[in-house]
This record gives structure tokens, sequence and C-alpha cells, in this order.
């Protein structure tokens, strides 16, 4: 699905609009959101991204990610994308943006934070699998499976911040 999202200077600033082929084909930076959910046991929720994703397929990543779309912020974001992806309403606290560049992504990533011990109601057409993990089991996790740099990072900028 083609949508318009923000495209950003590296400050952060909002220069134009643009759809997501003509974004993702010429590398343009750009907003997105993740949320990192914890429970009551220090446990981080991980997804999978679904097979069908166009990015980052079968990937580990955080509970959850979207791009923000034009006329939209990143707090109502990430709202509904924790509703959306995981079926869940739960308070969110900003903790920082970070610059993610690779080969499949040029975006600045603002990052919240939630507490939530689940029941999830998984949207199967995004989300292929999710669980969560101790730090220990994160670190293996990220030795051994395909995890998305904005997990990655997002656990580090936690870890920074909490």
């Amino acid at each position: 699905m083609n949508q318009d999202l923000i495209v950003v200077s590296e400050k952060n600033e909002v220069i134009k609009t643009a759809d997501t082929t003509d974004i993702h084909k010429n590398n343009l930076l750009h907003r997105s959101v993740h949320v990192i959910i914890v429970d009551s046991k220090g446990r981080f929720f991980c997804r999978k991204i679904n097979s069908a994703s166009p990015l980052y397929a079968n990937y580990w990543s955080t509970a959850t990610g979207a791009h923000v779309l034009a006329n939209h912020n990143t707090l109502e974001t990430a709202y509904s994308s924790i509703k959306d992806m995981l079926g869940i309403h739960t308070d969110l606290k900003f903790i920082g943006d970070i610059h993610i560049s690779d080969n499949v992504e040029n975006e600045i990533s603002s990052t919240y934070i939630g507490n939530f011990d689940g029941p999830f109601n998984l949207n199967g057409d995004k989300v292929a699998d999710g669980k969560f993990f101790t730090e220990e089991e994160l670190n293996n996790l990220f030795k051994s499976e395909k995890v998305t740099p904005h997990l990655i990072e997002s656990i580090k900028l936690y870890k920074r911040t909490t």
C-alpha cells in the first residue's frame, strides 16, 4: 500500500511529503515510531514481522513499528500501532529519537515505552509471532536470529534512559 509520509532533515524538520515508494527508492529520511512494551517482570515483548511484509519480513523487531503518515504525529502513530498490531491500549512515554539507516530504511524513529502484561490480540496480517524476552534472551536473539536495527537501537536507548 502506497501512502504519503513525512520527509525530514537530519534535524527532524519537515521538508515535504512523499509516497512510500519514492521514499524507499530514493533512500529519503522519514519519520517512524517504535514501541517497546515491558511487562511487570521486566521482560521485553518483541514481534516477528509477517513474511508478507515488504520490509524486514521474518525479522524480530520492537513490539510495534510504523511509518508516520503525512498529517499525523508520532504519538498518535504509536497509539494506533499498538492497537492495530497488538490489539492493546496502554499509556506510552516518549524516550527519544534514533536515526536508523541501513539497506532497507533511512528513518528518524521516535521511540516510546509502555507497560503491559498481556494478553495480546496479534494482527496476523502484520505479526507472525510475538513473545516476551528477558534481557539475556534478547542478547541471544540478537546473535541467532534476524533482527531489525530498530530493535537493537531501541533497546540501547531504553537502557540509556531508564
